[in-house]
């Protein structure tokens, strides 16, 4: 978030991974998010989800939006 980094509350479950947001202030609906990037990196956050990174990336469907950067 533009707050910093959050903790991830809990495993993949479907399509979905929670972010506990508790002690970020001001947050709501709409608030950008960044997944895995630089940091953290995609490896980094399928290891807190007990899972791989190729899950990860092979359950996002297309209701999930997307921006890519280079």
């Amino acid at each position: 978030t533009p707050y910093g980094t959050v903790t991830l509350a809990g495993k993949v479950s479907m399509d979905m991974i929670t972010a506990d947001v508790t002690d970020i202030p001001d947050i709501d609906f709409g608030t950008e998010v960044t997944l895995w990037g630089s940091a953290p990196s995609l490896d980094e956050v399928a290891a807190h989800c007990d899972t791989i990174g190729y899950e990860l990336c092979t359950r996002i469907t297309g209701r999930t939006p997307r921006r890519f950067s280079r």
